[in-house]
């Protein structure tokens, strides 16, 4: 038998939201998805006829891809990484930085995948509590993540607060990663993006999949130092873009601006009407700044509630791999009609789970 790295060994696998086509062929009905923090707006309408842009190989430079990020971002296209979705960026970012005994920081809780890849490369993994990030000493730390908004809880931290962090991380040669994959459908922009260029040590990564409602289209992209980009652009896969993921991007970005002010706009509308719901269910919503929010269930066995939600035909995300025990769930801000349809389920599911 192949033998692999030995850190292959002892990983666990990552848990995700999601998974509607698999519980739907599961339960044979469809399924209402909660458990994925998508735009609730669905994706914009794309031009027909295009077919012809999958007769030839993509540009493996992705130099429209970079021009129209660098624009939709606020940098230089010389900053931009493209990656097949984030997930992917997430695993170049540690196959390129991480050696075996390194030492990275990771807040709890938070996207479970950054510590997946840190493990998979050798790297030992510090956590923190979430509120207690951005004062950890970075000396000896290869590396600091911050997801921004953070999955699962939805809290947003200040740029002002991210670029000082930024600066510690400088002067003691530590990489910061920011996740921004959420930033777009956030109450405000804090973005440390554009300042890439100031902060050598600064790698940002943005995706497509939540702002834009388009899981099935894998694309991501990272902001960085122009020479790491460089050289992070030699490192990739090559092709790492199908033609037609790129072409959606730069179709979306292109036009994007009323699309996400009208998604941001029902979302703040529909987040204040599930957390009235909620708390008028008994259950204990926490104060959220982007499209989904956490739930506190109480007395209430969170993986149960879920997979009685599933009866109703409602995925719901279980926080339990968040490490939150069994006492939380995550759900995604939607249409008024599908939230009341979530908390229609929710509320005969608590009586049936509490009588």
């Amino acid at each position: 038998m192949i033998r692999l790295r030995r850190e292959v060994y002892s990983l666990d696998p990552c848990e995700h939201g999601g998974r509607v086509e698999a519980e739907s062929r599961r339960s044979r009905r469809p399924m209402l998805e909660f458990s994925a923090s998508l735009n609730p707006l669905g994706p914009p309408p794309l031009p027909e006829g295009w077919h012809s842009r999958i007769e030839h190989y993509p540009d493996d430079s992705y130099a429209e891809l970079k021009e129209v990020v660098a624009g939709f971002v606020g940098t230089s296209p010389e900053c931009i990484v493209p990656g097949n979705g984030s997930s992917e960026l997430i695993r170049l970012f540690a196959e390129l930085v991480f050696e075996r005994g390194d030492v990275v920081v990771i807040p709890a809780p938070t996207f479970s995948e950054y510590e997946f890849a840190c493990r998979l490369f050798g790297a030992s993994v510090s956590t923190v509590p979430a509120d207690e990030l951005l004062d950890v000493s970075t000396r000896g730390k290869k590396a600091v993540f911050l997801c921004n908004p953070n999955n699962p809880t939805g809290t947003l931290v200040a740029r002002e607060d991210v670029l000082q962090l930024a600066e510690r991380c400088s002067h003691t040669g530590t990489a910061l990663f920011v996740d921004e994959a959420f930033m777009e459908l956030a109450d405000s922009d804090e973005s440390v993006a554009p300042y890439v260029d100031e902060y050598e040590s600064l790698f940002v990564i943005r995706s497509l999949t939540k702002a834009f409602a388009v899981p099935g289209i894998r694309v991501g992209f990272a902001i960085t130092h122009p020479e790491v980009a460089s050289l992070m652009n030699t490192a990739r896969l090559t092709w790492t873009l199908g033609a037609l993921p790129e072409a959606v991007a730069v179709e979306f970005m292109r036009n994007a601006h009323p699309y996400l002010e009208r998604a941001r706009a029902l979302i703040r509308q529909e987040r204040a009407f599930l957390e009235q719901g909620f708390r008028r269910l008994g259950l204990h919503p926490e104060p959220s700044s982007v499209n989904y929010m956490l739930v506190g269930m109480g007395e209430v066995d969170s993986t149960l509630f879920c997979e009685h939600m599933k009866a109703e035909g409602i995925l719901v995300r279980d926080c339990r791999s968040f490490g939150l025990g069994g006492r939380y769930i995550r759900v995604a801000v939607r249409t008024r009609e599908e939230n009341e349809q979530l908390l229609d389920a929710a509320e005969r599911v608590l009586e049936r789970l509490t009588s």
